[in-house]
């Protein structure tokens, strides 16, 4: 099994998620994302920043943001 690295950049998050996740970054799915992420009262955004701390979640809040920007 290959070994996870956590994507640090725009296109390798992209990539991860497309390619190797097998999810569509459809607009909807995307918008959804964002209001969740944003949502630190969520448990799953909770979750989120207890297992991938508040830096990796803002992170990977704003490629959700510059993907909807792109293609949204």
């Amino acid at each position: 099994m290959e070994d996870f690295i956590f994507p640090k950049t725009f296109d390798e998050w992209r990539h991860t998620i497309t390619v190797k996740g097998g999810i569509e970054l459809t607009p909807s799915y995307v918008s959804e994302r964002i209001a969740i992420l944003k949502n630190e009262k969520d448990s799953s955004t909770q979750n989120f920043i207890k297992l991938y701390g508040r830096e990796y979640h803002q992170q990977v809040s704003s490629w959700f943001e510059q993907e909807q920007m792109a293609n949204g």
